[in-house]
């Protein structure tokens, strides 16, 4: 996405209240699944909540390579990844754990 010819983004588009709402990912810490919604998490601490299921966004956004899912309910932008070891990960103080299932695919990424 460019916005003015100016800079780039990578954002994503969401309909929202029968409109269309860009969400810019390099700001997303997170999205997280809960009662047939996805939400957003920004570093701002702003929530965006939209209709869709984690797994179509996480296809959406496998060319970003920035997000990992690390279990059924998350997927996290590693850019925010402030520690991790075999069963957890914490991004801005809040910690997530990886299961068992992605254990081995999420530290293959997260340690090269």
């Amino acid at each position: 996405l460019i916005l003015q010819g100016l800079i780039e983004i990578q954002a994503i588009s969401v309909h929202i209240n029968g409109g269309t709402t860009y969400i810019d990912l390099s700001v997303m810490k997170y999205f997280f699944s809960h009662h047939r919604k996805v939400i957003a998490k920004s570093i701002y601490g702003l929530e965006v909540a939209f209709y869709s299921k984690l797994d179509d966004l996480e296809r959406d956004l496998r060319e970003y390579k920035n997000f990992i899912r690390i279990n059924k309910s998350y997927l996290i932008n590693q850019n925010y990844i402030e520690k991790f070891n075999h069963s957890s990960l914490t991004i801005d103080g809040e910690t997530f754990s990886i299961s068992r299932r992605l254990k081995e695919e999420v530290l293959s990424v997260l340690q090269p």
